[in-house]
């Protein structure tokens, strides 16, 4: 009898431990299901933090040179018209007046040149990246 029911004991006790191994597996797995949310959601966050940031450099990269371009075309504006006022000067001016205006295209040409090359020694012409 003290054997039956040791034995009916030991079947109780392991069934029970059956149970609460089975119970445990579930809290382990919803304790994972919720890590893996939060780092997900850390994660979704942090992604739209990065890409925000990008975009804010991009913007930034993009209206540099912009304004570098927009610099450019005006220099290129000033020489073409330097260079049609003299073709004109030169068909409809004495050689005085040629000259004289020659001296002064040059100098502004001059300080043109001297501006771009500043952009270059600046590194305002090195590729953005």
């Amino acid at each position: 009898m003290d054997l039956l029911r040791n034995i009916h004991r030991i079947k109780i006790d392991r069934k029970a431990n059956l149970e609460s191994i089975e119970e445990r597996k579930e809290l382990h797995l919803v304790e994972i299901q919720q890590t893996r949310k939060q780092i997900t959601k850390r994660l979704n966050k942090l992604e739209k933090e990065i890409i925000q940031d990008l975009e804010k450099k991009e913007c930034q990269c993009k209206k540099n040179i912009q304004t570098i371009l927009s610099s450019v075309k005006e220099t290129e504006n000033l020489i073409t018209e330097y260079q049609t006022n003299l073709q004109s000067i030169k068909q409809h001016a004495s050689d005085l007046q040629t000259f004289l205006v020659m001296r002064d295209i040059e100098i502004k040409v001059l300080e043109n040149e001297q501006y771009l090359q500043s952009l270059v020694e600046t590194g305002k012409f090195e590729p953005v990246d």
